[in-house]
């Protein structure tokens, strides 16, 4: 067995840190390391990496913890924590290179403090530059600008062997792509080097409610074409069994398509009352799911099951797929859903997967599950599945942060059998011994 004393970092194996290495936000899986290493530097990191690779020892990497399946947890293996590589420094004038351990907020106030911004954000700005980036990173400005990876200028990354380098569409390329998007199979992502946009001073809020699945997703095309910059949709329970469909639309607060804006939103088909439109402060509007985790634990479903899946749709097939799934949720403590509109066109990243029928647009969303009791989470995990092969029947692919299980046949589908053979070659170039990502397993193991 191989002796961690020679690691090259400093590792913790005490039972508390094993214990909180063996869970994550969906409380489903839980898969203890034989250590955890917090590296303080990139070269402890990559020591860590080069020890694994040498004793075969599976390494996962953990962000925020903010996974729902697993996907960040090594059993019998080593957890990387980057928790301590947050570091934010200016490369250029409009790219900022960030520690892959940093959270979203991190980067965003060290690009505030310029001007500046990023293309495309979480909704929840807790997590881990480096955690969105493994899935692609979706928000609610990516039916302008694709996910987050399309606005990477470089990677910092060593690969599954050990070798430190910097990947970049010039640099490496094949290794580039391969990462973006490339759930953790060939290299652990160091530090990001993220292009950056002006900041807008404000943001003008629109909060719709809609009268069905219908007009919600309608709704979500027309106002895409009307200059809003942010949309993101939710279906929540209602007291009386049915359903609130509500679409948050949002944009620049001083761009001309803000002082008319209510105009074309009055006749927007099955448009109900709702909130009167606000104006934020920028930050203030990046800002305002802070109090998610403190909402989650006021309500007692923090510490519940998250069979959290998130399914990517063909816009034509989308309105059916709402109305089936919206039944799952009957009350506040089941969760709720969350709706996003994509856009093929707009995405460029060759691991982040779209519905490639003849509509470019497609809507993902996330079935945001709290199961109570929790020995329902069998049920829940069962039908995700069931809804994965749905959605695959009709063309559609699964963003895969969620808590499906794949199996390599499942992800050849997702990938299309030229990526999904891509991939895997890279991982056996670049990860010969396999240790990388075990709780995302795209073929079998060596």
């Amino acid at each position: 067995m191989a002796d961690l004393a020679d690691l090259g970092a400093p590792a913790r194996d005490d039972a508390p840190t094993l214990d909180a290495a063996a869970t994550d936000l969906g409380h489903l899986v839980h898969h203890r390391p034989r250590a955890v290493v917090a590296p303080t530097s990139p070269d402890e990191a990559i020591a860590a990496v080069r020890f694994c690779a040498a004793h075969r020892l599976p390494l996962a990497v953990r962000g925020a913890g903010h996974t729902t399946f697993g996907q960040s947890q090594a059993a019998a293996g080593l957890v990387l924590d980057l928790a301590n590589l947050r570091a934010t420094t200016w490369t250029s004038p409009d790219t900022l290179r960030v520690g892959a351990g940093a959270r979203w907020a991190d980067a965003v106030a060290a690009a505030l403090a310029r001007g500046r911004t990023f293309a495309v954000l979480p909704d929840y700005l807790h997590l881990s530059v480096g955690g969105t980036l493994t899935f692609g990173g979706v928000g609610e400005s990516s039916f302008l600008h694709g996910p987050q990876t399309d606005h990477l200028v470089a990677l910092d990354l060593v690969t599954g062997q050990g070798e430190h380098l910097r990947a970049s569409p010039t640099e490496h390329p094949e290794l580039f792509d391969m990462t973006r998007a490339g759930l953790a199979q060939c290299a652990v992502v160091l530090a990001a080097e993220l292009r950056t946009v002006p900041a807008p001073s404000a943001m003008r809020v629109f909060t719709l409610r809609l009268a069905s699945s219908t007009a919600l997703l309608a709704a979500h095309r027309h106002l895409a074409t009307l200059g809003f910059t942010h949309l993101q949709g939710s279906v929540d329970p209602a007291p009386n069994g049915a359903h609130v469909f509500t679409l948050n639309a949002s944009l620049p607060a001083d761009a001309p398509a803000a002082l008319d804006a209510l105009a074309p939103l009055d006749t927007l088909d099955g448009r109900l009352p709702g909130p009167a439109p606000l104006t934020l402060a920028y930050r203030d509007f990046l800002h305002r799911l802070d109090n998610l985790e403190h909402a989650m634990r006021e309500l007692g479903v923090w510490h519940l099951p998250h069979p959290w899946a998130f399914l990517v749709l063909p816009a034509s097939h989308a309105v059916a797929f709402l109305d089936a799934v919206r039944a799952a949720f009957r009350t506040p403590t089941d969760g709720r859903m969350l709706v996003y509109l994509l856009d093929r066109a707009r995405a460029a990243t060759p691991l982040f997967r779209l519905p490639a029928d003849g509509d470019e647009k497609s809507f993902m969303f996330g079935l945001l599950h709290n199961v109570t009791p929790p020995t329902r989470a069998a049920d829940v995990l069962a039908s995700n599945a069931a809804l994965w092969r749905a959605t695959a029947a009709v063309g559609g692919r699964v963003y895969p942060a969620g808590a499906i299980p794949l199996s390599p046949d499942d992800w050849r589908r997702q990938l299309g059998p030229h990526l999904y053979d891509a991939l895997v070659a890279a991982k056996a170039r670049f990860d010969p011994a396999g240790i990388l990502a075990p709780g995302l397993a795209l073929s079998p193991r060596r």
